[in-house]
């Protein structure tokens, strides 16, 4: 039987991004080049400092992230195959979802269903609108100051 530690071992080569101190020149190249893609502000980075990143170091990943969260979360709270599957409770959270309140306004402006709630349907679509319009400003931000 051999003897051991439980020591950590020593950390690997820290992962430093080339952006941690390029903020003057990310801001140059972005108002000298202020058509250019996040590929060319790449391939424009490379030039300038020598070192090459790649689009996902440059683009606003939270922007994403949220757009692809309220997706999901539209198609799991407003699918009729998943809602009329689901268990009672479940049916019920579905309208707070934004997703039913624009699917009764559709049905509304087409004249299939004459709904009395109206004002409802656009004060709660108003006010996730609002609500997820913050929620993607401040992850936004919060990546800008991370990157």
């Amino acid at each position: 039987m051999t003897a051991g530690n439980l020591q950590p071992k020593k950390p690997g080569k820290p992962r430093l991004s080339y952006l941690t101190n390029a903020e003057l020149e990310l801001r140059q190249l972005v108002s000298e080049h202020s058509d250019a893609t996040l590929a060319e502000l790449c391939e424009f980075f490379a030039d300038r400092t020598g070192n090459w990143v790649g689009r996902s170091a440059v683009s606003p990943k939270s922007y994403n992230s949220v757009a692809a969260g309220v997706i999901l979360i539209g198609l799991i709270t407003y699918s009729d195959t998943l809602l009329a599957q689901s268990p009672q409770f479940i049916q019920g959270i579905g309208a707070f979802s934004p997703f039913y309140h624009y699917g009764q306004l559709a049905l509304w402006a087409s004249g299939a269903v004459g709904d009395p709630h109206l004002w409802l349907h656009l004060l709660w679509l108003l006010w996730t609108g609002v609500t997820f319009w913050f929620i993607t400003i401040w992850a936004y931000q919060r990546d800008s100051v991370v990157q």
